[in-house]
């Protein structure tokens, strides 16, 4: 069983983060952190399509499969990434503070790949 309670935790404490959510292979919510008001279960189906469909098509054109998205909007920086903790595969979605560059959300995103490993 994940304590996804740590996890939340764990990449909250990396600094700079809004918001982040746990969304399981099936595109359900798992857990998260998000404020009240956020429809968590819109979210995590919007996400694991977006990963879903960018994996076959870079499949298709064989670049291989995407382990991370980056997406930046007038607000924010929103991000989705693959994962696998205890052997169970899921998607971590962090809603990052605006001004952040790629760098140190790339960095970031590598310390929560190494924390769980």
């Amino acid at each position: 069983m994940l304590a996804t309670d740590l996890i939340l935790q764990k990449i909250q404490d990396l600094g700079e983060v809004k918001g982040c959510l746990i969304v399981g292979q099936d595109g359900l919510a798992i857990d998260s952190n998000l404020p009240e008001s956020t429809d968590k279960e819109l979210i995590s189906a919007i996400i694991s399509a977006i990963l879903t469909e960018t994996a076959k098509q870079s499949t298709r054109f064989k670049r291989g499969k995407p382990n991370i998205i980056i997406m930046e909007t007038d607000n924010s920086v929103l991000t989705a990434s693959q994962i696998n903790i205890e052997n169970e595969s899921m998607i971590i979605f962090i809603e990052f503070k605006l001004g952040l560059d790629t760098t140190q959300i790339m960095n970031s995103l590598k310390q929560i790949t190494r924390i769980f490993k």
